[in-house]
Formats: structure tokens, sequence, C-alpha cells
């Protein structure tokens, strides 16, 4: 569904990503993975256009992508949880989740309940009075109501307990497997990409170093590119 082919961008004279290609099959999850700083959410905000790319494509069903604005790639299917959920604090979790249907004009379907039914018990709460793993599930539910079939996820995981890690690993895993949708996440903690993805890209110093199916992640891989 995704191919990035030879991107490269600079911030200024600093190089962070030079030549990165990658795919990402459709109905698959496929995991971003490297220390920090080596430019994997850089390559996602490319890849939705938050950032503008200084060479190379973006290709999404075999359509080329790279000029379109961020909003114009959300109405060809894309969507995008970005790091720190960056949720409206001060919106109910129904207003939240309305915002993402500015450009649709459709209801929430109830699958995004049925998903984290802590939101339905929830519509009416504040967002900056959820805890940090309510805020998550309210941030991947906004990206959901927009019906995407590319869905982009920048560290879900990060600070979050684990049953609700859990619980988004088993949404994810069912939303690809079991609904065709197609899912591109960076994520650090191993033992879920282990459990939950089918392949993996690993990143460093803002190239591709490897990538394959996650059962080829070997242990001379995580300790040469992941352990600190």
């Amino acid at each position: 569904m995704l191919n990035v082919e030879n991107l490269s961008f600079s911030y200024g004279g600093v190089q962070a990503l030079t030549e990165v290609t990658m795919n990402v099959p459709t109905g698959e999850m496929v995991c971003i993975m490297g220390r920090n700083g080596v430019g994997k959410t850089t390559l996602v905000r490319n890849i939705m256009g938050l950032l503008s790319l200084s060479f190379g494509s973006v290709t999404l069903d075999e359509v080329e992508i790279s000029a379109l604005p961020p909003h114009r790639r959300v109405r060809q299917g894309m969507a995008y949880v970005p790091q720190g959920r960056q949720i409206f604090p001060r919106l109910t979790v129904e207003e939240n989740l309305r915002t993402g249907l500015a450009s649709r004009g459709d209801e929430i379907l109830p699958d995004v309940f049925e998903y984290f039914p802590v939101l339905d018990e929830m519509r009416g709460r504040m967002g900056g009075d959820l805890s940090g793993g309510q805020q998550q599930q309210l941030a991947i539910a906004r990206a959901l109501v927009t019906k995407p079939r590319l869905l982009i996820l920048d560290e879900p995981t990060e600070g979050i307990q684990p049953n609700i890690i859990q619980r988004i690993g088993e949404v994810l895993s069912m939303l690809s497997k079991e609904q065709g949708m197609t899912i591109l996440i960076v994520e650090q903690y191993l033992d879920f990409v282990k459990e939950f993805s089918d392949r993996f890209v690993l990143m460093n110093r803002g190239r591709v170093v490897a990538s394959d199916v996650i059962d080829q992640l070997s242990e001379e891989l995580i300790e040469e590119y992941l352990h600190v």
C-alpha cells in the first residue's frame, strides 16, 4: 500500500534522513525501530506531509502523494496518531472524537467504542481529566473515526500501563488481520513489536539498515541497533 523511495530530509544544514526506502504491504503491521534520534518520527512526519521531503517520493496505492498537504492525505485514507497523543484537554471525549470528523461530516461509528469501551463511559469527561492510557486510547480512536486504510502511530505505548498496552496491541492486530487495515507504527517496546507486528524496519543515523518479517529480528540486530 505504502511505498517510500529514496526519501531524504534535512533540518537546515542537518541531514536527518538519507535515501530511506521502505515498503508497507496492505493489511500488515510494520514497525519502525531504532534508538532515540535516528529519524523515526521525522520519517513518519514526512510520510504524513507534516514535513516536506527534500528528495524522493511517497506513494500510496501507486499514487504519488509527495506534494499533498496533510489534510489531503487524510482524504486519501491516511490517519496519524502523534507521539505524546496531542488530544484537546478542554474538549470532552466526544468532542475530541468529532474533531476527527471535520472533513467527513459523518457520525462517530459505534465500533470505536467497542474497541475502547472506557471512552463510551467517559464521553462527557474532559480530555485533560483522563489518565495517560485513556488519552492514548482517545488519540487512536480519533484517528479511527476518519475510517483510514493506513494508520500511522508514533510511540503509542510510551508511558502507558501494561494492561492498556495489551489492549492497544489487540485492537491494532484485529484491525489489521480482520479488517485489512495497514498499520505503520514507530515503537521501542520490543515485546509489543514481537507479539503484534508482521514486519520490522530498523533505522540508524537516518538510514534504513535492515527490514524483514518479524521472525528475522535477530538478537544480533537487537544488540547492534536497539540496545543502549
